[in-house]
Formats: structure tokens, sequence, C-alpha cells
């Protein structure tokens, strides 16, 4: 190829292909399920009580927490949060969690409304500490 073509060959293969930030995230089947908190005080985890996450359709998820050495986290206070980063909106309903037992915590009336990227972060109190897990899904 000729010095003067390889710039913009490079380029055009770059927008094809995609890079950085616009990069084509994996399905959810194969996006992680189970994270440690932002400051490492939890191990948090989810599995959506239907086997995937649909789209206009409410779920619940179950959601796991332990602490960073394997003990369930009972009783904590978890908010849920998130949205749509690159539309620039917040989730659709307002998600509510009720406590199970042994580190299991129901989380219902989450929804998403259209394919995306979609954030969804949980907010975790227990025993006078905070930390927060954010879950990436790419739906389609």
């Amino acid at each position: 190829m000729r010095r003067g073509l390889l710039i913009p060959a490079l380029v055009c293969l770059l927008l094809v292909v995609g890079c950085g930030s616009n990069q084509t995230l994996p399905s959810t089947a194969a996006q992680p399920t189970s994270q440690t908190s932002r400051h490492g005080l939890f191990i948090v985890s989810y599995t959506p009580d239907l086997g995937h996450v649909p789209l206009n359709r409410l779920q619940s998820w179950t959601l796991h927490v332990e602490t960073a050495g394997g003990e369930a986290i009972d009783h904590a206070k978890i908010t849920v949060s998130g949205g749509m980063p690159d539309m620039g909106h917040g989730l659709p309903t307002a998600p509510t969690t009720r406590y199970l037992g042994n580190g299991a915590y129901s989380v219902q009336g989450l929804e998403f409304t259209m394919p995306g990227r979609w954030l969804v972060t949980f907010t975790i109190a227990a025993a006078g500490q905070s930390d927060r897990a954010t879950f990436n899904l790419q739906l389609q």
C-alpha cells in the first residue's frame, strides 16, 4: 500500500470496527453477573428470576450480598438506581428490594424499555459501612 493511503485506510478500519467507548459491548449472556463493590467491601451478584434480562417486561432479580471474605450480609439497606447513560435518562421504574435471608434480596420492579447500554447500581449499607456495585448491561 502506498504511504499516502495508509492513514485513511486505518481511519476507515477504526470507523468500521469501532474503538474506545463506542465499542459494542458483549450480549448480556457474556457479561459478569457478580463483582466486588467499588471500594471492595462487598461481593454482589444478581440472578434474573426469568433466567435472562428481557426488554419491556417488569421483572425481578435475586441479589446476593456478602463480605469480601464470603460471609452473607443480612438486613442491609439496598437502593437501586441506574439508567441509560448514552441516552441521558434513568430507570423508567423505581425498583424496590426485600430481604429474603442468608444474604439474598429480592429486587422487584426492574424494567428496561429499549435496546442499548443500561447501568444498574446497587448501593448497599450494612454494619455502618456503605458501598456500591454497578452492573453494565448491553440489551438487545
